[in-house]
């Protein structure tokens, strides 16, 4: 039973777009609590106003446009500080999964050595029993 337990894989689910909506969750809660959602929101509706303006060339990068916005430098730093979550989140599963692989492999070790003792044990009284039987059968050939 204990054998047929999966680890836990260290990075599942965390890579590619679930990694990303992880990330994109992380930074929505940040930015709701430390009252940044306005500011957020400004910055979203000029790089919507500027993007198709910025396909023709006419203007500057959108980095400089979300640059000029306020508070754009915090909201910056909350991003990154969600991107840091995420790798931060697949280092403590690694973490656990190690810890979890390695208690595992106790059981089985374990395990597999309970097995053995008790092999051990019913070789041992089976050996006794054939020695007790053949006492038993000598005594009576010898009575006979």
């Amino acid at each position: 039973m204990v054998e047929r337990k999966i680890p836990m894989v260290p990075y599942a689910r965390m890579g590619g777009a679930n990694g990303l909506k992880m990330s994109r969750a992380a930074f929505a809660v940040m930015i709701k609590f430390s009252d940044m959602l306005d500011d957020f929101n400004v910055i979203v509706d000029a790089v919507a106003m500027q993007a198709p303006l910025q396909e023709k060339g006419d203007l500057p990068p959108l980095i400089s446009v979300i640059k000029e916005q306020p508070r754009s430098d915090m909201i910056l730093r909350r991003w990154e500080s969600a991107s840091i979550m995420r790798q931060w989140m697949s280092t403590k599963k690694g973490q656990l999964s190690t810890r979890f692989e390695k208690v595992i492999h106790e059981e089985i070790i374990k395990k597999k050595k309970d097995e053995k003792v008790k092999k051990d044990e019913e070789e041992k009284k089976k050996a006794e029993e054939e020695e007790k039987r053949k006492a038993e059968e000598e005594e009576k050939k010898t009575e006979e």
